[in-house]
């Protein structure tokens, strides 16, 4: 939950966040939740309000909510591969 929330608050390049999530993983995060991290990075908060007039509120909420839950699909699917691959 807090890597797909701190997707959904970072803001600014991605480049900016590769040794910060890079130190991470020396330190114990799992691949997953990096991918998870980066996932949810597609959700962009200032964009919300114009996204709802473009194209409705129940639209913006099930495609964010969809984005939320594939970001967490993805992280999974990352770790039972890098489990298969260690093996």
């Amino acid at each position: 939950i807090i890597a797909l929330g701190g997707g959904v608050l970072s803001h600014g390049p991605a480049y900016i966040w590769y040794p910060i999530l890079s130190d991470l993983r020396k330190h114990g995060a799992r691949d997953g939740l990096v991918i998870a991290f980066f996932y949810t990075r597609s959700i962009k908060l200032p964009w919300l309000p114009l996204m709802i007039s473009y194209f409705g509120l129940s639209f913006t909420v099930v495609l964010t909510l969809l984005v939320i839950l594939s970001a967490w699909v993805q992280g999974m699917i990352a770790d039972k591969i890098v489990v298969l691959l260690e093996d």
